[in-house]
């Protein structure tokens, strides 16, 4: 986990509910509820590990910055997936209300220099397991998205979806949007969350559709409902969303994750949600 974004920030947080910091207003009436709103803005670290660096190698590293953050008292939280298929990588997942917010929370690591030594420490030995680093800031796109917050303490795998839109077709993008989720959003339990990615590597072309899942079972469900709903959607409707489609996106490419208690720094009602998971640090 990098230092360099957030931590000790109040703000409501992530994807259809995947809360971080501290709670807005709005995201302390949804924890009534066990979840959270997404976060206006998602910073997201990745860590891709050499070859046999992964596992129980990498978690022991990570609970350097995990007991760092927790001896500091740190009130933002954040959590950690890692990649089931793709590149052996590990994400860290950040949500602010603001850039503004962001910006606080790098203001008071700088009035924390034990707990940035401390880190700076953790940081240096981490970085022995890995490949290559990145990193990248989205903004969230309610109108694009489906669904209402979800319990993350529940939620035990992610599927990320990565779109690569084609410079000048925004406008199409926006149309394919509101086909697609008119035609999927009748899915049951339909639920997805977009972002734009505004700050990093091909920023401006970027979108990433997250899907929160409690088990793998969901997968199979989803696939069969899937089915059943480009049978009754049409296939004048169909036809329309695949030229979008081909004439938008220049690349499209779908992983999946599993949340790592042992690297996250997670909040309380996410523990609550199921203490024998999250007590596994």
């Amino acid at each position: 986990m990098k230092k360099y974004f957030g931590f000790l920030a109040a703000s409501c947080l992530l994807f259809a509910g995947l809360g971080f910091a501290g709670p807005s207003t709005a995201a302390a009436q949804a924890q009534a509820t066990g979840a959270t709103p997404p976060p206006n803005v998602l910073v997201i670290m990745r860590e891709f590990l050499k070859p046999g660096k992964s596992g129980s190698v990498h978690e022991k590293s990570e609970s350097a910055f995990v007991q760092a953050f927790s001896q500091a008292k740190a009130t933002s939280h954040y959590l950690a997936v890692n990649s089931l298929s793709g590149k052996s990588r590990t994400l860290f997942l950040v949500g602010y209300d603001s850039f503004a917010d962001w910006g606080k929370d790098l203001a008071t690591l700088q009035t924390n220099p034990t707990l940035a030594q401390t880190l700076d420490s953790a940081q240096e030995a981490d970085g022995e397991l890995l490949s290559s680093y990145d990193s990248g800031a989205f903004v969230y796109q309610p109108d694009k998205s489906v669904g209402g917050p979800v319990n993350v303490g529940q939620t035990r795998y992610w599927e990320i979806t990565m779109l690569k839109i084609r410079v000048g077709h925004d406008a199409d993008w926006d149309a394919l949007a509101k086909i697609h989720n008119s035609i999927y959003g009748n899915m049951p339990d339909a639920h997805w969350v977009v972002f734009d990615k505004l700050f990093g590597t091909d920023s401006g072309s970027i979108v990433l559709v997250f899907t929160p899942l409690k088990s793998l079972a969901e997968i199979d469900a989803h696939q069969k409902a899937g089915k059943q709903v480009i049978s009754s959607a049409g296939a004048d409707q169909m036809k329309k969303m695949g030229d979008l489609a081909a004439t938008t996106l220049e690349s499209i490419e779908t992983n999946l994750f599993a949340v790592s208690p042992k690297m996250s720094y997670p909040r309380d009602d996410w523990k609550a949600a199921d203490p024998g998971f999250w007590g596994q640090q």
